[in-house]
Order: C-alpha cells, then structure tokens, then sequence
C-alpha cells in the first residue's frame, strides 16, 4: 500500500519526457539542419511545402521508401526490438531494463506516393515513441502513430517566381504523452492512448528571384487555424480515451540560396526560423533556427550539413533513377524529470522510384 501511494504522488508530479513529435521529418531535411520549406523538391514537397512541387520535371512513383530513426546511443535497445518492437509499450519497457534512466527514441515511418509537376497524392505511415524506464519503476512514455493521405497542389506565377501552394491532409492519430505506472496499470494502448481523425490543411508562399544564385522566400503556414482530431472516433477503436492535442497553427519563414559550383556540382545554402508568430517563447531563438547546406554533385552524390536545436547535423545520400540511399545525423534536446538531455540520433532511408 506504502508503495503505490509513493507511485501515485510520485506520478501526480512528475514530469514525463518532453517529446515534440512533428507530422512529418524527413532525413534529407534533418542532415540539413530541419530546415526544408525553401529546397525541398521531391516527393516530400507534398509533405514539407507543396511549393517544392513546382521544381519538379517529371513524373515519378514512389514503391517503397522505408525510413528509420533511433537514438545513436541505445543500439542495444534497437537490436533487442528489432526496431518494429520498439512500438509495444510492454516489449519496450521489457528491454528497457537493462538501462534504466536512459531515454530512447524510435521512429519508423514509410511514404508511397506519386507527384506530377505541381501535384502530388502520398501515404503517410509512421509510428514514434521517446521511453524512458525510471529506476523507481515508472515509465515515461511519449507515443504517436498517424496515417495520413496528403495531397498537395501548387500554382506558379510569373514564370515559376512565384508559387503557391496548399496542402490537405486527413490524419488517424493515436497519442499518448505521459507517466505509466506498471504496477496498476495495463500496458496495452487501447487502455490509455487517445484516437481521433482529424483534417488540415498547410498553405506556402515562395518568391525566387531572376537572379544568378536563385534567392528564394518562402512563407509557410502549417496547420492553418489549427488541426484538431474531432472529426471521427479512429480506425482503431480507441476514441474512449479522448481525442488527440490537437496541432497549432505554426508560421515559418526561410530563405536560401542555391549557387553552381561546377559543370557538374552545385550547392544550397539554407535558414529557417520556425514558430515565427510565437512570442510566449522569447528567449528561444536559436532553438526555432535551422542552418542547411547541401552539395550535390553529378545528381548522385549529396554532401550535407547543419545546426538544428543548438547542435550540428550532417547527412550523405547515393542516388540513381530508381534507388535511393540516405542517411543522417542530428540531435535533440528532450527533458525527463525536469532535466534537459541530449539525444543523438541516426536515421537511415531506402527508396526505389520510378
């Protein structure tokens, strides 16, 4: 009886591992510091800026394009999960034993799509979670799975200097962000997660210029009004939990730069700076800045680098017509029983297109 009291007050005021899961992250825009909204221009444009959609010069249809990110520190956790494991809050907290007061991060997501200069429809799949198994016994535990169906279109003007595009999406998300108690409590999702269907919609405007190195300016606004997760129960059953936070509206900006190196390399250089209308959080400037730079040479070999979130990003790609492989390096702040943490993470991706 001692015990459990202990657990109770202890779970009344415990502060669970803070976990700002996204929609969406993709590898190329991670190894290049998270910012994305001015240089995407592949099929991702349909998830990061629908305006990236507008570089586009042909056809292509995405198959298979897995992508995994864990924290660099735990592969212990990875392997003794083989990965997809890692999404059963039981198996997790099993394996986490080992190793109690370390946090781990996994993230396993996969988007088929197919994109048409300035349209493209796509698959959202991703399952994330950031665990933690305290040596007192309880287990913070931050959890996302959403499946989403995006489609994106763009308008181009004067050219292609300016474009504008939308993004609508209708996400299946079950959430769950807190402290569990093993002990009492049942490990199993439908227990405590919370389901609901909801549907948004992204808006961004991009402005290049006619000049040599291409300056561009992009306005993006994510979740226009906000995104909130009322619209239906779920697809798995799980809606008696409530519904799901819901997403604020987040206003970004960013300018890049795009230079030719050679006959056959060429270069970008990008900042964004996320959350522009948010003025709660003022002394966070460098968190909301993200610093890029890409060299791409022969269309084949693709050097990158970064800051995001105070920290260095770094990536590598090898692609050719139809296979793609990517991987990078970031890190990212997270806070478990108020005490901020570093978390090093990779992330590797295989695509085949065509």
């Amino acid at each position: 009886m001692n015990r459990q009291i202990y657990i109770f007050i202890l779970l009344l005021f415990a502060q669970s591992a803070f976990a700002d899961f996204e929609f969406y992250r993709g590898v190329r825009q991670m190894g290049m510091g998270g910012a994305s909204i001015a240089v995407v221009n592949d099929e991702t444009s349909v998830l990061s800026n629908a305006n990236g959609l507008g570089k586009l010069r042909d056809y292509f249809f995405t198959v298979v394009d897995p992508e995994v990110t864990a924290s660099a520190n735990r592969t212990d956790v990875l392997s003794g999960t083989l990965g997809l494991g890692s999404v059963s809050p039981q198996d997790l907290y099993d394996e986490l034993s080992r190793n109690p007061n370390q946090p781990y991060y996994f993230k396993s997501q996969i988007f088929p799509s197919v994109v048409v200069p300035n349209f493209g429809v796509g698959l959202l799949g991703k399952y994330e979670v950031l665990a933690q198994r305290n040596s007192d016994g309880t287990y913070d535990y931050n959890y996302l799975n959403d499946y989403g169906l995006v489609l994106g279109y763009n308008l181009r003007f004067w050219g292609g200097r300016i474009k504008w595009g939308f993004t609508g999406k209708m996400i299946n998300r079950v959430q769950y962000h807190g402290v569990l108690d093993p002990s009492t409590d049942s490990l199993d999702l439908s227990a405590f997660a919370s389901e609901g269907l909801g549907v948004g919609l992204d808006s961004g405007l991009t402005l290049a210029g006619p000049w040599f190195w291409i300056p561009t300016l992009t306005v993006y606004i994510r979740d226009v009004g906000h995104t909130s997760f009322t619209t239906g129960g779920g697809i798995f059953g799980m809606g008696n939990n409530g519904d799901p936070a819901p997403i604020e509206q987040s206003v970004d900006a960013a300018f890049a730069i795009f230079p030719i190196l050679s006959n056959h390399s060429r270069a970008t250089f990008t900042v964004e700076y996320t959350n522009l209308l948010d003025t709660k959080n003022v002394d966070d400037h460098m968190d909301r800045t993200h610093i890029g730079m890409e060299v791409n040479v022969w269309d084949a070999y693709f050097f990158r680098a970064g800051y995001h979130q105070n920290d260095w990003t770094a990536g590598l790609e090898y692609s050719t017509d139809f296979l793609q492989f990517q991987m990078a390096t970031y890190s990212e702040p997270i806070i478990v029983n108020g005490f901020e943490q570093r978390d090093r993470r990779g992330i590797f991706k295989f695509a085949m297109r065509f």
